[in-house]
């Protein structure tokens, strides 16, 4: 054993607060291996100087920075770019507070949908609410609501708004456009953000503002009679929405859910000649 003092692990747990499992994992990947081994007990050993190194792995750790890319900040004579490794970790940190921030903003979204649900009232009686502003990824889809094909549909388009990087949202269902008497019937998933050129081959895009809806509560049979509902609405020459997605109250059944319907009107602006309906959303 060399003779210079030297931490067991036990000692160098103690100093750092960092359990010896982690420490012994440490060593397995690399980024700290003991000054010493004995030989006939496999006892680790570690210079006093190591446990700033145990400071920095966890500073590693903290950050999100992965350890097994600590060796890159080590350079060959065994320095450690310290001032490097602190920017990494900054920017990694500063990534983590908007994502922090961008799920609080959902929970928010969600803790204000709850409270709407959990009012709803059951059709036909209509409640008065307010839609808050998202955009919606719309495909045609012609078939019924919790069937295998409306199924495959959503996990389909959910894929190929991963693949184009747009990432989904929590919210989903279906989304009927209504306009005097002609009807558009789709699957719709809201996403986290419109793409910069807001257009996806064989998606469609709908930007809605924050506005006055009607709703009701439903099961997923009532969604076919959506129309009727909303008759008196709906009897108007502006372009409307019904959206028709699952209800998260306080307490949800996962074997009978019930489903809410909104109806909502959207709003008017100027068209496109080449598109009647491009003021709403785009192909």
């Amino acid at each position: 054993m060399p003779s210079s003092f030297l931490l067991r692990i036990g000692d160098l747990s103690s100093l750092t607060g960092v359990n010896i499992k982690t420490l012994r994992y440490y060593d397995e990947i690399g980024v700290l291996p003991p000054q010493y081994v004995n030989p006939e007990n496999g006892y680790r050993y570690y210079a006093p100087r190591q446990a700033l190194l145990v400071d920095l792995l966890r500073f590693c750790t903290l950050t999100g920075i992965p350890l097994k890319e600590f060796s890159d900040f080590v350079t060959p004579d065994g320095r450690i770019r310290y001032a490097d490794l602190l920017a990494v970790g900054k920017k990694a940190a500063e990534a983590r507070i908007q994502e922090i921030r961008r799920t609080l903003h959902l929970l928010r979204i969600l803790e204000a949908d709850m409270r709407r649900c959990n009012v709803c009232p059951p059709a036909p009686t209509l409640g008065n609410s307010i839609q808050h502003a998202c955009t919606l990824a719309l495909r045609p889809f012609d078939g019924a609501v919790e069937s295998d094909a409306y199924h495959r549909a959503l996990y389909r388009l959910m894929g190929d708004l991963r693949t184009t990087g747009v990432p989904p949202a929590y919210e989903y269902g279906l989304a009927l456009l209504f306009r005097n008497d002609s009807r558009e019937r789709h699957i719709f998933i809201e996403v986290e953000k419109c793409p910069a050129s807001r257009k996806i081959p064989g998606i469609s895009l709908l930007r809605i503002p924050a506005t006055p809806m009607l709703h009701t509560r439903t099961d997923a049979g009532g969604i076919e009679q959506a129309s009727d509902l909303f008759t008196c609405a709906l009897s108007e020459p502006e372009l409307h929405l019904i959206l028709a997605t699952e209800l998260f109250g306080g307490d949800v059944s996962m074997d009978n859910p019930a489903y809410e319907l909104r109806c909502l009107p959207l709003p008017r602006t100027p068209r496109k000649a080449s598109s009647p309906r491009a003021c709403y959303y785009s192909s």
